[in-house]
């Protein structure tokens, strides 16, 4: 049962949601849902991740239309606080057989205490390396038989859909995929200010500790590229003499 407080994501953090570190796969099961898939906890894990284990999904698609499997994970303990600003992101490792797929998808399902829900969605890896998907939350889609958009300050699970047939369908596969590290991620504000006689970059928002990349340019085909550790959560970089143009940015989760 939920209780009456609501955990807020502040909008300079890094929240995980799930981060699969279960301790054995009957641990896992009760945690997560499938509806015909096996999930099994796998050593297989990004060399950036800081666990040790992922989600491993096994599942045989048929040659049927829309066939979609659903992975519904555990009711949030206390109802979540997303801001709009901030990114949902998730780390997956895809399998080659998609490609026999008519047509695939994978999406990212929140949901509300109060029966809606949204989601994101990218097209389903087709190599074994890990690929970070780093979803907008301003960008969640509403679906059709939702009532409306969740929200966002009222948050209390998440699911995972993998859709791996269209219509019509194609040849029946299996496949195996690896999920982990479903979190939430601040994004930076960049903001020029006056120092004196000099102009910086004032960035808020950082994750201390972080490596960032900051690109700046006055000419996109020659960017120039700085980086730099986060030590706090607001940092400036002064803007070399007559360099003043675009600056984005960025970090690998």
């Amino acid at each position: 049962m939920l209780c009456n407080c609501v955990f807020v994501v502040m909008a300079n953090a890094q929240t995980t949601i799930e981060n699969f570190e279960y301790g054995s796969n009957a641990a896992l099961l009760s945690a997560w849902t499938p509806q015909s898939a096996t999930l099994t906890l796998s050593s297989y894990v990004s060399s950036k991740s800081t666990g040790t284990k992922s989600m491993r999904v096994d599942r045989y698609f048929p040659a049927s239309t829309w066939e979609t499997e659903i992975l519904t994970g555990p009711t949030l303990p206390t109802p979540l606080a997303i801001a709009t600003t901030q990114y949902l992101s998730l780390r997956i490792a895809g399998a080659p057989q998609f490609t026999n797929a008519s047509w695939q998808r994978f999406y990212l399902y929140t949901f509300d205490g109060g029966g809606n829900f949204g989601r994101w969605g990218t097209a389903v890896p087709t190599t074994t390396n890990w690929q970070v998907f780093n979803f907008p939350a301003s960008g969640v889609e509403k679906p059709s038989e939702s009532p409306a958009l969740p929200d966002f300050s009222n948050i209390v699970q998440f699911k995972f859909y993998l859709c791996g047939q269209g219509d019509p369908a194609s040849v029946a596969y299996s496949a195996t995929i690896y999920l982990d590290d479903l979190r939430i991620l601040p994004a930076p504000v960049l903001t020029v200010v006056q120092q004196g006689t000099r102009l910086q970059l004032l960035m808020n928002n950082l994750m201390a500790g972080t490596s960032y990349t900051l690109q700046q340019t006055t000419n996109f085909t020659r960017p120039v590229k700085y980086t730099f550790q986060a030590n706090s959560t607001s940092q400036t970089w002064s803007i070399p003499s007559g360099q003043i143009g675009f600056s984005q940015l960025y970090f690998a989760p």
